[in-house]
This record gives structure tokens, sequence and C-alpha cells, in this order.
């Protein structure tokens, strides 16, 4: 009976650590992300609110798509304590009692009367929102209403040990900072409200420029015989055509600046085989120059036909020959140099023309990667590329090592990773500007989204980042010529205050 009782709860046991405690766990996960995604989205409802001095009809159903997205239903309590500076006028009023004339008493509306009034608008044609004053206060509440997995855990453990049963929820309140709509100040003549004065602030813009990069660049390309064969990937008549295509795709898309200066970012091609060749001299450092080399000497030697060149990889030749171009670039600029090497030997070409197959470096790319800090990249194109001799020129082989073929799990395209490349190096341009009227103009700036969005950071007394991923939100202004405006009285209330901004660095970065 003892051991019957015994292996029971074992049973029991065992359960519960394999089964119940996970995904009691995994249940308080998802709760966690849903707390996490309804305060965000609640906080953001009821700045743009406090900023709009409006709740719309937009902004309403936003926060309750936002909020349903955790698969979770809510109850959406809005107070809005509204400053009445006219107490002589009969008002329906729930929360005080008027006194004596002349002062300013709130009263309270709530959700119920302000979407009847945004359906009432709607249905009048009218826009549908609900105009609030500067310095009404507006008050959200957020619960939810289904009890999840993991609410119900929890509901149970607080019953035990004599807790409040769990939600998932939040409150914001906020200070409404402008009229949703023109308001004549009450004693005076048909006078505009006093608005406040526009903001003045230098601001620095860190624009990303796709054809702005930050490292000297040196192709070293195969062009043995092998390199004539059919392409792998993307159609092309031969692999040299494709190599060819593409990495002359990438320094087209390169932005080099017509006068040559020594702080200019330096071009170089080399083509090696059983001999090595540095196609572009002491470097290429000039739009025009760069364009004149692809247009004529590029495109007329990088092919697999010249025999001085076809029979074997040397890749000790090619690699040092990268070695003099990245000794020559650091005595010129103090840019990082970039190496990529492209390359379909295998390794059964072991002979005194190859790099060694034993897993080693070979001499010159341990002098370019750890003597004169290099990176290094080692492309194989076609899966019949020896890993090896991949591996033996880079210094971490599952960061920058890539075989170039579009079929099976390894799928790869050789303009795809070169664009992943160049990413690495972009280069962000760097510009400072003053506000015109209380707001910045974000130049170059053409769409915003969740894939490119635009970070704003505080730095300073305080430390803060805020990232915008939509068009609307209440920090920006799109004009009648689609420029985005950051609008200052708008980032002064994220960051608590007008003396606040003034006090803090701020970084656009785009």
């Amino acid at each position: 009976m003892t051991d019957t009782l015994m292996s029971i709860l074992g049973i029991a046991l065992a359960v519960l650590v394999m089964f119940i405690i996970p995904t009691i766990a995994i249940a308080g996960e998802y709760d966690e992300i849903a707390q996490t995604t309804v305060e965000v989205a609640v906080a953001d409802f009821v700045n743009t609110i406090a900023e709009k001095g409006k709740i719309t009809e937009f902004d309403y159903n936003e926060l309750i798509q936002k909020i349903s997205a955790t698969g979770n239903s809510f109850d959406v309590q809005i107070e809005l304590q509204v400053m009445d500076d006219n107490p002589e006028r009969k008002t329906v009023t729930t929360s005080q009692t008027l006194n004596e004339k002349g002062e300013n008493l709130q009263y309270s509306v709530y959700t119920q009367d302000i979407t009847d009034k945004i359906r009432e608008k709607i249905t009048n044609d009218e826009e549908g929102e609900y105009n609030l004053k500067k310095d009404d206060y507006i008050i959200v509440t957020v619960k939810n209403t289904n009890i999840t997995i993991g609410t119900a855990f929890k509901n149970f453990f607080y019953r035990i040990v004599g807790k409040d049963a769990y939600v998932i929820g939040t409150s914001s309140s906020a200070l409404v900072t402008n009229s949703g709509a023109e308001e004549i100040a009450t004693g005076t003549s048909g006078e505009e409200a006093p608005k406040p004065d526009p903001i003045s602030k230098t601001i620095t813009l860190y624009i990303r420029n796709t054809k702005t990069v930050s490292s000297n660049i040196i192709f070293v390309i195969d062009v043995t015989g092998s390199m004539s064969s059919s392409a792998d990937a993307n159609g092309y008549s031969s692999r040299i055509n494709m190599v060819k295509e593409n990495v002359k795709d990438f320094l087209n898309s390169v932005e080099l600046p017509e006068t040559s200066s020594n702080e200019n970012t330096r071009v170089d091609v080399i083509r090696f085989g059983t001999i090595s060749e540095i196609m572009t001299g002491n470097g290429i450092n000039t739009q025009s120059a760069l364009s004149t080399f692809l247009s004529g000497t590029y495109n007329q030697n990088i092919n697999a036909s010249d025999g001085r060149f076809s029979a074997y990889e040397n890749y000790d030749l090619g690699l040092e020959d990268a070695l003099t171009c990245v000794r020559r670039n650091k005595t010129i600029n103090s840019k990082k140099n970039l190496v990529i090497v492209i390359t379909d030997g295998q390794s059964a070409y072991n002979s005194q023309y190859c790099i060694s197959h034993n897993g080693n470096m070979s001499e010159y790319a341990q002098k370019l990667i750890t003597q004169e800090g290099a990176i290094v990249y080692a492309v194989g194109v076609g899966k019949q590329t020896s890993t090896a001799v991949l591996n033996s020129m880079v210094l971490d082989p599952s960061k920058y090592v890539t075989k170039i073929y579009d079929t099976g799990t390894e799928s790869q395209r050789l303009d795809s990773l070169l664009t992943e490349i160049k990413s690495e190096i972009i280069s962000d341009e760097q510009r400072t500007v003053t506000s015109v009227d209380g707001k910045i103009l974000l130049q170059d700036l053409t769409t915003i989204s969740a894939s490119n969005p635009l970070r704003i950071t505080i730095t300073g007394p305080i430390t803060q980042e805020f990232v915008v991923t939509r068009e609307t939100d209440s920090l920006l202004e799109k004009d009648g010529d689609g420029n985005f405006w950051l609008v200052l009285q708008s980032l002064a209330l994220r960051v608590g205050g007008v003396e606040m901004l003034e006090d803090v660095n701020v970084g656009i970065h785009y």
C-alpha cells in the first residue's frame, strides 16, 4: 500500500514538474507581454490626446486594435475632467458641485458620453472627434474582462495567500496642453487664447546615407578557368559573369566625392589565379575615376579566359596583394579596411599554388587580420567550393564565410550578401540644424515605418530613446510638400517639460 501511494505521489510530482510548472511559466510570460503592450498603447493614447487636445475616432480605434491584438478582451474607461470656466451656465456636474460665481471648477465626462458625441458628429458628416481644452485632465483605465490561463493560475495562488485577483491592466493620465478647437479666452473680446512660444533649439541629425561607406573596400576575385562554369544562382551564364555584375552593382552603389582627398574611401579590385594583379593602381577615391574603371579596365579584365591566370588559385598571391593595399591605405587614412575574397576553389586543387588546407589561416591572411586589423569575408561560389579553403582565410568562419547558391537550406544570393556586408559599413551623415517656429525639418526623410523607424535619443541630465514607427505620431507634422517636421512642443511633453528639453542633447537617427 505504501509503495502504491509513493508511486502515485511520484507520478503526480513528475506531472507537476514536466507539464504544469512549464505551462504556468509560459502562461505567465504571455500575460507579461500583454501587460507591456497594454501599458505602452494606453500611454501613447493618453499622450496623443494631451498633445492634440482632442479624442478622435481614429486614435480610439487604434487603441482598441493594439490592446485587442494581445488576444484578450478589455474594458476601457475614459474620464475627462473638464475645466468649467463659466459656472453661471447650466452644466451636468457629475464629480463636483459648482460653488460661488467666478470660480473655475471641474466636472467629469465619461466614456459613454464621449463616444456618443463622436458617433453623433460622424452621423452629421463631421469629423469624428471630441474636442478638449487646455488644462483639462484625461484619465484612461484599461482592464481585461476575460480570464487568461496565467490569470487563472495567479488568481488561485492569490486566493490562497489573501491578495487581490490578478488582472492585465493599466491606468494613465495627463494634463491637456493644447485646445482641440479654436477657443476664445474667457473675459476677452474676441482675442485668441495665447499660444506657447515656439521652442528654439539646435539638434543633431544623423542621416543614414546608403551610399556613404566608412571603410576602404578591396575585392579579391578568382578569375581561373573554372569560374567560366555555369552559375549556381540567378540565371547567369557563368560564375564569373554573376560575380562581375554583382560586384559592379555593389561598387556603383558606393558614392565617392568628385574631389580627391586622403580621407575619401578608397576602392581596389584584385584579380587572381595562377598570378595576381592589383587592377586599381594606387586605389580609386573619386566618383569619376570609379566610373571610368568600371566601364573600362574592370569590364575588360574580369573574365576567366586569360591564360596567365586560368590554371590554379594562388590564394597567397591574391591575399598578398590585398595586404599591400591595406598597408598603403593605412598610410593614407584612418578608415577600416574591408577585404572580400570571392572564389570557387576546391580542395582537390592541392598544389604549390594553393593555400594550405590544414584549417589554419595562411601567412598573408594572418597578417591581414591580426596585424593590420582588416575585416575579411570569404565567399564561395557554388557548392563545390572548399569550406576548408574559405575557413582558412578568416578569423571567425561562422560570421565571415558564405557559400553562394540558391537551392536547398543554405540558399544565398551574391547580390543580397553584398548588400548585407555594405549595411555593416554605412556611415551616418551628421548635420546640425536649428528649429524653425518650434519645429525641426527632418531633411531627406521620405518614409517612416516599423522597418524604417525614426529614433530620437535624449542624453544629458536624463537618458531616453523614442522610436517612431508611424507617420501619424504626434511628434511629427507633414507639410504639403511631403516633408516631415519634428514638433519640439510635443517632444518637450514627452521628456517632462520645456525646461527639461532645454537641458538635454537631442539626436535624430534615420
